[in-house]
Formats: structure tokens, C-alpha cells, sequence
């Protein structure tokens, strides 16, 4: 039997049995050690099962009267008397004018309670938007960031996470910057208030790829909640939503006198750059992968200095890359002399800092054109290891590129790791690092 649900939408049909599914109030979580209520009523008969449904929103009551401060209680229940008053003399007029007297005026005099009520019948009356206005839908609602902890437990199940936690921590913060709040209810976000957060960060020059990345996540988080019955899936807000495609001009690869202007800058031992700049240059590694390095993630491989990349962007950024002539041994040597992270200054800062930090630096060695990032070093080795002869498949597991050759990806482990720092030695003879031979 297909499932079905009742008006009250906290009552699901599954099988032959009503069932009740909602969360319980944060405040009196504790009481019943969950989050969330997942009950069989025991019945098929909707009319008994919503019996059982009031019983257990009384049953919340109780437990917050016999739990909450005396004057919180008391606002509580002004709040709720109030409201049901306004609503059976509306019902009892049946009459909606009556919410338009004089006694139903807000004025700064108004207690808050009294003034919310008012407020609340008249969204209920007038727009139909308050459904359960003696349910309270904002007390008992999911918020974004109970759904983001929702889905970052989905994510932590599938056991592959690519950043994608990163990636959906970081819409849900972007969004609720945008709306100037430490969190919101899932039901109170539109789809006007969407399309205004788009709008807001086009004007802050977020490229549309970062747009659509926050749009995807937060599309994420509601459709997790729209899978514990939360929210309704056709009702995301955020899905669907176009950011046009623009065509941007691709990273280049840095020229022989940008590196060399960088490493002049870069030459005091105590830049924060000194040695991410050079591992950069000689692995073409993501300037993330190397600023969160640890003394750990330095190894030897066959008799080859490397480091060990554990995670990243991707799944395939899982590699070990060799550190080639003297920035191996320089490595080596502060591993050895170091506990933790080699880099301390990139933590703690942010993920996009270390980035935002080398576009001043470049421009301080005087690379002022557009489309030389820390990312270009990755171009660098690309080129120099296809003109030296690599192999396409060779080349991107260097780089912690995808292989998608069967025979060469699944299969194959790869050139043991003295060849492979060959070919990168080789690499490096190019006339792109002529600065550095």
C-alpha cells in the first residue's frame, strides 16, 4: 500500500498503520534522550491516530511546564490563550473582520506574547500560511542547521567524504550570513529569499560556479530532511534556481620570470611561503594538500623523499608524490624537527586562506595579470611532464587527477616510486623551471 499522509503532517501512513514522525522540541530533548519521535499509533484510523498525535503534543506541554522557568511558562501559556481566543471568536463571528477591531490593534504597548498571537491569526486568517497555528510549526520545525548536522551524518554513512561536509558547512554559513542569523526554521526560508541570497552574492563577485556550489548544498540539506519527513522534497527552495554560465579564462601556467620573481620574494626561509611555493613547484600539488601537511605525511618511499597526501579534494588525491633535489631534503629535515602541522600559520584560517594570501604575494613579485593563482603551478607540471613524454594516465596520478582508464586505474598500482621521481626530475629540466635547475 502506497504511503500517504494526513493534513496534520506529522502523521504518516506506512503500510496498513498510522505513524507519528516529528521532532521533539529542543528544549525538552533531554526527557525523552532523541531528537526525533518515530511512533507506531498502532491504528489504520486517522481519526484515532491524530487522538494520539494530541496526546503527544500535551504530553509536550506537561513536561515543558514542569521543566521551564516560571516566567517563561507563563508567556508560553499567554501566548497560546490568547491565540486560541482569537481564533474561536473569528470562529464563532465567522467573521475574519474581527481581527481588524480595536481590540486586536499591536502597539508598542502590546505584551510580546499577546502581540505574536495577534500576529499569528492573521498570517493563519489572511494567508492560509499558518496551517497548525496551536502546533506551533517554528517550535517543532527543523532548522537549517539540524538539517546540515543531518546531512553531514548522511555524508559520514556513505563513507567517501570529498570535502562535501566542507562544502555544505559552508553554504548553510554563507545563506545565514546573507539572512543575519545564527540559524532559521526550514519552513520559514522562500524561494524569494533564495533567489535575493543569489543575487547578494553575484554582487559580492562569487564567481557562478561558487554560487551553484552554495546552492547544492544547501539543496543537499533540505532534501536529507525532506527524507526524514521534515519538509516536502517539491518544496526546496533552493532547487532549480539558474546561475548562468559564463565563460572565464582558464589559470595559466606561471612564465619562467614569474617563478623566478617569486622565489626572490619567497627566499627568507621565514615567509610563510618559502617552502609551499617550492613543493608547489616541483609536484604541482593543490596548495591545500601542502599547507595542511604534517611532520607524519613526510615518508620515504624506496629510497625517495615523498609526501604522503591522505586526503583532498577528491578521492584520487589520495597519492604519494616525490620531493625532488634539495626541497626534498629540506622537508626531510623540518619533518624531523617538527611535531604537527609543518605550516602552522595556514591553520586555523579558513580553507580559501592560503589561497586569498598568495594572489597579494604574486603581486607583490609584480604578477599583476589575471589567471596566475597558486593552481597555475599545477598547469606547469602538467605541460612539462606531457613534453617530456608521460603518459595522460601517468600524469594524473602525479597530480591526483582521475584515471579512467580501467587497465591503467583499477588495475594497475602504478611505477614504483624511483621512477616516478625520474620522470618529475625530468620534468623539471624544462625550460619552464629553468629559475630553479
Amino acid at each position: 500500500m502506497p504511503r500517504k499522509k494526513s493534513n496534520k503532517s506529522h502523521l504518516v501512513f506506512v503500510g496498513r498503520t498510522w505513524y507519528i514522525k516529528m521532532r521533539v522540541p529542543v528544549d525538552i530533548q533531554s526527557h525523552y534522550g532523541s531528537k526525533t519521535i518515530n511512533r507506531s499509533t498502532r491504528t489504520d484510523s486517522l481519526t484515532e491516530a491524530e487522538k494520539q498525535l494530541q496526546a503527544l503534543l500535551y504530553e509536550f506541554e506537561l513536561i515543558r511546564e514542569r521543566n521551564t522557568p516560571a516566567s517563561a511558562k507563563d508567556t508560553y501559556r499567554k501566548h497560546l490563550a490568547y491565540l486560541k481566543a482569537i481564533i474561536d471568536e473569528a470562529n464563532a463571528e465567522d467573521n475574519r473582520d474581527v481581527l481588524e477591531s480595536a481590540d486586536f490593534d499591536i502597539n508598542e504597548k502590546t505584551p510580546e506574547p499577546i502581540a505574536q498571537a495577534i500576529g499569528d491569526a492573521h498570517s493563519y486568517y489572511n494567508h492560509g500560511s499558518m496551517k497548525k497555528a496551536l502546533f506551533h510549526d517554528t517550535t517543532y520545525g527543523l532548522s537549517l542547521r539540524e538539517a546540515l548536522e543531518l546531512e553531514e551524518q548522511r555524508i559520514d554513512r556513505l563513507a567517501k567524504d570529498t570535502g562535501l561536509k566542507r562544502k555544505r558547512n559552508t553554504a548553510v554559513n554563507k545563506y545565514l550570513s546573507f539572512v543575519d542569523k545564527k540559524d532559521v526554521n526550514l519552513k520559514d526560508i522562500s524561494r524569494r529569499s533564495a533567489h535575493e541570497f543569489v543575487d547578494a552574492m553575484l554582487d559580492m563577485g562569487k564567481s557562478h560556479k561558487t554560487i551553484r556550489n552554495y546552492l547544492a548544498g544547501l539543496q543537499g540539506c533540505w532534501d536529507t530532511a525532506a527524507r526524514y519527513e521534515h519538509v516536502e522534497s517539491h518544496l526546496n527552495p533552493f532547487k532549480d534556481i539558474s546561475v548562468a554560465t559564463t565563460k572565464s579564462e582558464s589559470y595559466k601556467p606561471l612564465k619562467p620570470a614569474h617563478i623566478k620573481s617569486l622565489l626572490e620574494v619567497t627566499k627568507d626561509k621565514q615567509h610563510p611561503f618559502h617552502d609551499v611555493f617550492r613543493v608547489g613547484l616541483v609536484t604541482g600539488a593543490r596548495i591545500n594538500e601542502i599547507a595542511n601537511l604534517t611532520s607524519d605525511d613526510i615518508v620515504t618511499v624506496d629510497g625517495v623523499i615523498c609526501m604522503d597526501i591522505k586526503e583532498g579534494k577528491t578521492a584520487t588525491s589520495e597519492r604519494a608524490v616525490p620531493l625532488c633535489g634539495e626541497v626534498g631534503k629540506r622537508m626531510q629535515r623540518l619533518a624531523e624537527g617538527t611535531e604537527g602541522y609543518l605550516f602552522p600559520y595556514f591553520q586555523n584560517r579558513g580553507v580559501d586562506y592560503a589561497s586569498s594570501q598568495f594572489q597579494k604575494l604574486r603581486v607583490q613579485a609584480g604578477v599583476t595579470e589575471k589567471g596566475y593563482v597558486f593552481h597555475s603551478l599545477r598547469h606547469n607540471m602538467a605541460t612539462a611532464l606531457e613534453r617530456t613524454g608521460v603518459p595522460e594516465h601517468q600524469i594524473n596520478r602525479i597530480l591526483g587527477h582521475k584515471i579512467t582508464n580501467m587497465s591503467t586505474g583499477t588495475y594497475s598500482e602504478g611505477l614504483p616510486m624511483p621512477e616516478v621521481s625520474k620522470q618529475i626530475s625530468t620534468a623539471l629540466q624544462q625550460p619552464d623551471y629553468s629559475s630553479i635547475n
